[in-house]
């Protein structure tokens, strides 16, 4: 019963307020609404929605909350073997970061870091871009 509320919560209002936030910083409409939660140890599978999207070359946007003081954060992102990709924050400039593929069972599950700075109680927002970069600020590293 709970489980229900909560996602019933997620689908009605938290996914309407993030949108309606997101449009008002970065001044993007959204395609989606679908907004997912996925923490520093998940697995590509627990986080399909941001994968999946990825894997068949749409943007995704990261939406990161920060209830403290200023602070750089490095984030850690469930992404497929990708040839390239970007990362843009909000102010429209491409991060420096690194696309990690070492799965040894598994080459498509790979992990994106990039550090981004998020600003005392804000809501930052990050664009993930596959196939997009020409530029060496995401290194790719993969195992030989």
């Amino acid at each position: 019963m709970l489980h229900k509320a909560k996602l019933e919560f997620e689908q009605n209002i938290l996914n309407y307020v993030l949108s309606e936030q997101t449009y008002i910083n970065v001044g993007e409409a959204l395609v989606s609404t679908d907004f997912t939660t996925c923490y520093w140890n998940s697995t590509a599978a627990n986080c399909g929605n941001s994968y999946n999207l990825l894997k068949s070359g749409k943007t995704v946007l990261v939406n990161a909350y920060n209830p403290t003081s200023d602070r750089d954060y490095i984030f850690r992102v469930k992404v497929p073997n990708l040839e390239s990709v970007s990362v843009i924050n909000a102010r429209n400039e491409e991060l420096q970061g690194d696309l990690i593929c070492s799965n040894r069972t598994d080459a498509s599950d790979c992990d994106l870091y990039f550090t981004g700075n998020l600003k005392s109680f804000s809501l930052e927002h990050f664009k993930i871009i596959p196939g997009a970069s020409t530029s060496t600020k995401i290194k790719v590293i993969k195992p030989t």
